[in-house]
């Protein structure tokens, strides 16, 4: 999920490798620290939301980071 959102997104694929790296070591290095989380703290650094400029730009918005919000908890549900 978060492979194809990123690479959709432009990412570069060395930067989205680089990225899920991070998140494995990151695991591997701190006891308790979770995958999935990590891999939804990445996405809040990339993700980001220009203010809107009317108030159709903020609904489509709001509907996005929704959205972001269920993946970010189906990546967290991966450390059930």
């Amino acid at each position: 999920m978060f492979v194809q959102l990123m690479l959709h997104m432009g990412a570069p694929k060395g930067r989205v490798a680089e990225r899920v790296m991070d998140c494995i070591m990151g695991v591997w290095r701190h006891d308790g620290a979770a995958f999935g989380d990590l891999l939804a703290k990445q996405l809040d650094q990339v993700v980001v939301f220009a203010a809107p400029k009317d108030a159709e730009q903020e609904n489509l918005q709001l509907a996005a980071k929704e959205e972001l919000q269920v993946l970010q908890a189906r990546l967290r549900a991966l450390d059930g």
